[in-house]
């Protein structure tokens, strides 16, 4: 069974052709069924050899592009993406080619360091791969629509090992939406860190009403329900441009969190399936050695995107949701997140009801739970929240394939709880990509709780 997501639907359905197999080894949605937001015009430029930077000091904009030894003609366009050396940037002003070079102005700035003459650039195919940049005061992510492969008969598919509701990255033996469903993600861009607000710092929260996806600052916590709703609306105030940035979905942050699945153990370890990052007392639950700093406004949270560990290659990170500097940070631990499009509805019996995007999908929790809180030893195949990620069983300990994570469910009669996701410094290794909490209401607020912004492209 093909599972669309709520957001964004692709015209007309797409096919077995529609799909490339990005860097990461993920299907992806092939260039022509990537939605991008920028909606780039096809640059005109023209060249016989590669082309190159000149020198670039760091945090400058304007550059200029060559061709060493041919002749450029034509143009470069505005909101074109380029790679320059392994950066990406943004074209904020487009340039016509005179005199062998094209000025454009980036953004973001250069990286520390600028780039020297000579560094290689080229126009890169954005729609395919999990790329960050920054956009005015915020740092974004772009995570491309993808599918993966939900096992609802493991043994039948070949993988008698792994638990129920498991994501695979290729087609597995079996029979479709018998023994396993065809889950489809959708693209959009997940700001990269936990919000803060647009005035913090590394040692005060701020007192703006905008939210920012900003390295190394307080996090914006001790927040409700419908106020980080209205904080994610603000922050494309900041951005310059229109970009209809909202509270993270629920469906995205499972994308994340299965894309992460995907990938594997060996890239973020053996022990767990999912990000690092969870600090308790600071240090990582798993791997001690990755540390972070400090938030000096609540004691044991780490300032937003802040965990490190001596000896990680060039690029690395397990901390993020890619395992690289380029993903998605702190979604394991740290904070407790709101997300947007999943409800727990409880009537008059105490035991609730799940909806999504306001539908009632008649499904339920698991019914063998010996207490509100237990760890996923499965995840729920039915198609209308698989992509989700709700237990489908659960018990004392958990699977390592989800991460050990926990599910906490409320079940106050005539009540409805909205969920946070990933769990918070306190939760060691409970906390993870697939930790969800609904157990409050919208009015609840406290120190370990934020959120963060996203939007969909168009």
């Amino acid at each position: 069974m093909i599972i669309f997501g709520a957001q964004k639907k692709v015209e007309p359905e797409p096919t077995s052709d529609s799909f490339v197999t990005n860097s990461d080894d993920v299907e992806v949605y092939a260039v022509m069924w990537q939605r991008k937001h920028w909606k780039d015009v096809p640059h005109t430029l023209s060249t016989v050899e590669g082309l190159m930077t000149e020198t670039v000091s760091e945090g400058a904009q304007n550059v200029n592009i060559y061709c060493s030894g041919g002749t450029l003609t034509g143009s470069i366009n505005k909101t074109a993406m380029l790679k320059i050396g392994g950066n990406y940037h943004l074209v904020a002003a487009g340039g016509n080619a005179a005199g062998n070079k094209v000025p454009v102005t980036i953004y973001p700035p250069a990286p520390s360091g600028g780039y020297v003459d000579g560094t290689h650039v080229e126009f890169c195919d954005s729609a395919v791969e999990v790329h960050d940049f920054n956009l005015g005061s915020n740092a974004w992510v772009y995570q491309p629509g993808f599918r993966a492969f939900q096992l609802i008969n493991p043994a039948n598919c070949g993988y008698s090992s792994r638990p129920k509701g498991f994501f695979v990255r290729h087609r597995p033996t079996g029979t479709e939406s018998v023994d396993y469903n065809v889950v489809l993600f959708h693209p959009f861009y997940c700001g990269k860190y936990q919000a803060s607000k647009a005035d913090a710092t590394a040692s005060a929260g701020g007192s703006s009403a905008v939210a920012v996806s900003k390295q190394g600052v307080v996090p914006w916590a001790s927040i409700t329900y419908d106020a980080a709703v209205t904080a994610c609306a603000a922050s494309d105030s900041v951005n310059g441009k229109d970009i209809g940035t909202y509270l993270l979905h629920d469906e995205e942050w499972v994308a994340l969190a299965v894309y992460s699945m995907l990938l594997g153990p060996d890239r973020f370890g053996t022990n767990k399936w999912g990000p690092y990052g969870n600090n308790n007392t600071l240090k990582d639950a798993d791997d001690a050695s990755i540390t972070f700093t400090a938030d000096p406004t609540v004691s044991s949270r780490s300032l937003t995107g802040t965990g490190v560990k001596s000896g990680w290659k060039t690029g690395m990170n397990l901390t993020t949701h890619t395992g690289l500097i380029n993903g998605v940070y702190d979604l394991n631990g740290n904070m407790w997140e709101w997300t947007v499009g999943l409800k727990l509805k409880v009537g008059g019996s105490g035991t609730g009801y799940i909806f999504v995007d306001e539908a009632d999908t008649g499904l339920q929790f698991p019914s063998n739970w010996s207490s509100s809180s237990e760890s996923i030893t499965e995840i729920n195949t039915n198609p209308k929240i698989a992509k989700h990620a709700i237990a489908g069983a659960v018990d004392g300990t958990g699977k390592p394939e989800f991460g050990n994570d926990y599910q906490y469910q409320g079940t106050s009669a005539n009540t409805e709880y909205l969920p946070f996701r990933g769990g918070d410094w306190d939760d060691s290794a409970s906390a993870g990509v697939f930790a969800l909490y609904i157990r409050d209401t919208r009015s609840y607020s406290d120190s370990d709780v934020g959120f963060r912004a996203a939007f969909c492209v168009s």
